[in-house]
């Protein structure tokens, strides 16, 4: 008897990882997340200062913050939008999650958004 086995590859969603403030830097504890969800969707990381164009020459907090709300997270609200166009998981954290929220009212194509430590969100609202 011959034995057929059908092997069925299924194709993992797209989770897309936006960082903090501090973006990929300090972001060695994103690694951890990275070995286990890997295992369950294909990553695609962004780096919050690298979408926002936040290019500081002292990287103090106060710096970073202040880039961001200039103009870091409007420019990261666009060029997220430009880079992710399918359907996709999102986990972000601190100022990534504010970037991905903002980004979602304009259009972004997110599946679900999970949110760690957003900041702003609850004032967006205020805004308009």
């Amino acid at each position: 008897l011959l034995n057929k086995h059908k092997t069925i590859k299924v194709m993992a969603e797209k989770l897309v990882v936006i960082s903090d403030k501090w973006g990929a830097k300090k972001g060695l504890w994103i690694a951890s997340y990275f070995g286990y969800l890997q295992q369950y969707y294909d990553i695609v990381f962004h780096d919050c200062q690298q979408l926002g164009n936040v290019d500081v020459s002292i990287s103090s907090e106060e710096n970073i913050d202040k880039a961001f709300q200039e103009k870091g997270i409007d420019s990261a609200v666009s060029n997220l939008i430009k880079k992710e166009t399918q359907q996709a998981h999102y986990l972000a954290f601190g100022t990534g999650a504010t970037v991905v929220y903002k980004a979602s009212l304009k259009g972004l194509p997110a599946k679900t958004i999970t949110a760690i430590s957003a900041l702003g969100i609850e004032s967006e609202d205020k805004h308009k």
